[in-house]
């Protein structure tokens, strides 16, 4: 019992923040950002992270459409 806590606890003091999305559309604009925030993000760095199911090769070849 008190691992599960202190594990709960541990989850929500380390909480993080991701942006997905699984649409085809996009909804919203970019104006409804404050001056400068929409600039900051586009110079972040995006990170996949990808099942070993497939070869880096098969993944290199895959193109979106």
């Amino acid at each position: 019992m008190k691992l599960k806590i202190l594990l709960l606890l541990i989850g929500i003091t380390f909480q993080t923040q991701a942006q997905i999305s699984v649409s085809s559309r996009h909804v919203g604009t970019s104006s409804k950002f404050k001056k400068g925030v929409l600039e900051k993000f586009k110079k972040t760095e995006t990170i996949f992270l990808l099942s070993t199911a497939y070869s880096k090769e098969t993944y290199g070849q895959i193109k979106i459409h």
